[in-house]
């Protein structure tokens, strides 16, 4: 009936019914013992040996009460073994004793041999599952007073109190053994390191004050059954023929101590053994428990989550062969990681995840690329680390004010020693719920954007202002001319008036004035188109700088030249760009006044801005090449109000001046598919910077000589 030796009480006053009953109940494991009801009363004998079931046979004890049971049902030895009760028809009350009693079974006579084993047997299997019930609520108890008291008996808080790996796993070594120890009532326990490469485990002996390593034994796993729990990350009970283990037994030789009884508990991280907890021998009884191996198992699990947590905190500063000691090559977290920050890192826009007290938890390539972070500079702890003060105000306020998300914000970043460095910028809150407080910065340099939209807006307004001004010349010049020609002739008729003569005279030199305001009106409002030809610039420069030898003479203003031995021709119009550097270089004449040196300097641009043609004006050129002329002086110097509107038609800062010479050269410049640029710094000069296309046919550069 049961695999293993099950013991039978059978109470019986009739021998040949005793002998029927014995005969169905005949199983090689399966022990009877027999008693008479004038034996047993008050049953005192079902006390002496463990029993799993007892049968009474009551229809032999007509008179037989239930009664004289209780006290012994109450026992511990018997409150939980099945009772199978054998009535005859006429016993009637002791039925309804016996009906409610938890574990009490009955047979009306007459019994058939089918019936009473069967009942027999789904009694005692039903016994065993409750017993196996019992037993495994009495585990749960003795679990959760471990549980609850786990924390103080091992002082796992003190886990926190380590920063670096090396660190914890020392305190594991030495004093959290020794605590295990105790609190298992245990006669060794130590921690054995898992070398990968090796395939060894490691165990440490230490001294009495677990401060010196007294000897060190390694031990081969290759061949032993522990190999598999490691990799499968399985704790496991070694006990019985088990023990055989060849790990164990070289243990056993080198530790010089006799394992009855192994409690073998695999430490990971992120899921990679680094080793194990070995646990040897209770003091007590022979064999670890269930309780025993969940508590191991807990603590192997706190474990694991520190020291995950230290080398989640390490990936921030870690290179990445740092990490692949840490985790493995193979690891599947390591590989994830390592793909999302190839991605991060491939992409030209900043990431930064801070909190809302400015600490950095991650940053990708991109963001120290377009933040100017230094190469030595690797781990950027705080906000403040790269971002001024202002800066760093404006972006935390505007978490504090805005919802989120926060998109399309633009920041001037004043101290990147760039004038106009701007990024664009977006904020997202992190969406995790355990983190409501972390916020992902996302951002990209828009100063190329910035100026092309302050390039449309000056393109458009002189574009506006030249057509108001073509219309205005056109209306001013026809009455002009007409009192022109009346001056004129009055000039003939009153010839022989000296002071009429003068006033007349006076007349025409305004007249004439205006009209060559008009004709420069007219420069501006409809610049001729340029007819280009490919032309060395110095030879534009040395075309023009001959008008200005008596002034540099006088002034004493010396103009220095150089240019690139590799310098490509110029796709111009010659006569234009004369214009360009006659207007450039009279405002730098004008800015020294007395004494200074203008520069010019030519060389192939390296990274030139494309230049951007709303109204596509510029013919196909040939090359997409350019070069860059720099001219500059030691004058005076502009402020940054007057320096933003110097190609504004009509601005200037000269009591004789137009406003239009500048405005002029922006015009000729943007024809020739060009740009302009100006700085200036007030008390040390400014400088002009051209883009111009260059003339190169393929493979070929042309050299100034």
């Amino acid at each position: 009936m049961q695999d293993h030796q099950t013991n039978i009480a059978l109470v019986c006053n009739n021998a040949k019914r005793l002998q029927k009953f014995s005969k169905w109940l005949k199983d090689p494991n399966t022990r009877i013992s027999t008693f008479e009801f004038n034996e047993a009363v008050p049953l005192a004998g079902l006390l002496r040996e463990h029993l799993d079931f007892v049968i009474l046979d009551c229809s032999s004890q007509p008179d037989f009460d239930y009664r004289q049971l209780e006290t012994l049902r109450h026992q511990q030895s018997l409150r939980y073994v099945p009772f199978l009760f054998i009535l005859s028809e006429e016993q009637d009350t002791l039925k309804k004793q016996v009906y409610l009693i938890p574990n009490n079974y009955l047979l009306i006579e007459p019994v058939d041999t089918f019936a009473f084993v069967s009942l027999v047997t789904s009694a005692l299997h039903t016994a065993n599952l409750e017993r196996r019930l019992l037993m495994y609520k009495d585990f749960v108890e003795g679990e959760k007073k471990l549980i609850s008291n786990m924390d103080s008996l091992l002082e796992l808080n003190r886990l926190y109190e380590f920063e670096q790996e090396n660190s914890l796993l020392d305190f594991i070594r030495t004093g959290l053994m020794k605590r295990l120890e105790l609190a298992l009532a245990l006669e060794t326990v130590v921690f054995a390191d898992y070398s990968e490469l090796e395939r060894t485990l490691t165990v440490d002996l230490y001294d009495d004050k677990n401060q010196r390593v007294l000897k060190r034994h390694s031990f081969r796993i290759e061949g032993s059954a522990v190999a598999k729990l490691l990799r499968l990350s399985h704790p496991h009970i070694i006990e019985g023929s088990a023990l055989n283990d060849p790990f164990v037994q070289e243990m056993e030789e080198s530790l010089g101590v006799k394992i009855n009884s192994l409690l073998f508990i695999p430490l990971n991280v992120f899921h990679r053994p680094i080793g194990a907890l070995l646990l040897l021998n209770k003091l007590y009884r022979n064999e670890f428990s269930e309780n025993d191996l969940a508590f191991g198992l807990l603590v192997s699990q706190k474990l694991s989550y520190r020291l995950e947590n230290l080398r989640m905190k390490a990936i921030q500063t870690s290179e990445q062969n740092d990490l692949e000691v840490l985790f493995g090559k193979d690891n599947r977290i390591l590989k994830e990681w390592k793909l999302y920050k190839q991605i991060l890192d491939s992409v030209n826009f900043g990431a930064i995840l801070f909190d809302t007290k400015g600490r950095v938890y991650y940053r990708n390539d991109a963001a120290a690329r377009l933040l100017r972070i230094p190469d030595r500079k690797k781990a950027v702890q705080n906000l403040q680390d790269v971002f001024s003060k202002e800066e760093l105000d404006r972006i935390l306020e505007n978490i504090g004010n805005t919802p989120l998300p926060i998109t399309r914000q633009e920041l001037h970043m004043e101290h990147r020693n760039i004038p106009d460095y701007y990024l664009g910028y977006s904020i997202y809150p992190l969406d995790e719920p355990d983190e409501p407080s972390k916020f992902i910065i996302v951002f990209s340099e828009i100063s190329r954007s910035k100026r092309i939209q302050a390039e449309i807006i000056r393109m458009d307004r002189m574009a506006s202002l030249g057509i108001l001004s073509s219309g205005i010349a056109h209306e001013i010049r026809n009455p002009l001319a007409g009192i022109k020609a009346m001056a004129q002739t009055l000039e003939e008729e009153i010839a022989g008036n000296p002071t009429h003569k003068e006033y007349v005279d006076r007349i025409l030199r305004q007249v004439n004035r205006l009209d060559n305001l008009l004709k420069a009106f007219f420069s501006y409002a409809k610049p001729k188109r340029p007819d280009p030809s490919a032309i060395h610039v110095k030879k534009i420069v040395m075309e023009v700088l001959p008008l200005f030898e008596r002034k540099m003479r006088d002034e004493n203003i010396t103009v220095r030249q150089s240019y690139a031995r590799d310098l490509y021709k110029v796709f111009v119009d010659a006569n234009q760009i004369e214009q360009v550097f006659i207007n450039l270089l009279i405002n730098a004449f004008d800015a020294i006044k007395d004494e200074g040196t203008v520069t010019i300097h030519a060389e192939n641009a390296k990274h030139p801005q494309p230049f951007f043609d709303r109204r596509n004006r510029i013919p196909s050129l040939f090359s997409d090449r350019y070069i860059q002329i720099t001219i500059s002086d030691t004058g005076s110097g502009m402020p940054d109000e007057v320096r933003e509107k110097i190609f504004n038609p009509f601005f200037t800062t000269k009591s004789n001046g137009t406003g239009l010479g500048l405005s002029i050269v922006y015009q000729i410049i943007k024809e020739h598919g060009g740009q302009i640029e100006a700085k200036s710094w007030p008390g040390k000069g400014s400088e002009f910077t051209i883009l111009l296309p260059a003339a190169v046919e393929e493979n070929e550069a042309e050299m100034i000589r």
